[in-house]
């Protein structure tokens, strides 16, 4: 995550019949907690705001998504990928695979509907129902001026 707040991009696309380059800093504002005592990486950021330019492109230029195409594949992690993403503060694989298990099964506890299944060197995650059911978000619209009316006095 340091790295990518740290990051400068250069984008390349075609745009209605003309070649466009876009050098993007594509992470405005990055904050993240750190354990004083230097037993931990990184954690997660606190604040992670997208630089304004950076958001614009990509919403301009999104490529949709087939979702039954994603969904149709399966996805092997190794236990060494997993522990290079997620345990780099674990001394042995061991310890890792031990604390991710159990982080695991309390995942599943609140997401029932993920398949997962455990093989020899690493973990399959198959496609699983969304955790959440699709929603449509409708825009805020302004309110009305609404004139506040003193009733005690009635």
């Amino acid at each position: 995550m340091e790295a990518l707040a740290a990051c400068r991009l250069t984008l390349g696309m075609s745009m209605e019949g003309r070649v466009v380059t876009v050098d993007a800093k594509p992470i405005k504002r990055f904050e993240a907690w750190l354990q004083n005592d230097g037993s931990q990486r990184t954690l997660w950021p606190g604040v992670l705001e997208l630089s304004k330019d950076f958001y614009d492109t990509l919403a301009e230029h999104a490529v949709p998504l087939d979702y039954r195409a994603l969904s149709a594949l399966n996805v092997k992690l190794s236990w060494e990928n997993l522990r290079d993403q997620f345990g780099q503060e674990y001394s042995t694989s061991k310890n890792f695979k031990h604390e991710f298990r159990d982080v695991l099964r309390q995942v599943c506890v609140v997401y029932p509907d993920a398949r997962i299944e455990e093989t020899p060197g690493g973990l399959i995650l198959y496609p699983s129902r969304p955790p959440l059911t699709k929603t449509t978000v409708a825009p805020s619209l302004p309110s009305s001026k609404v004139t506040d009316v003193d009733n005690s006095e009635m």
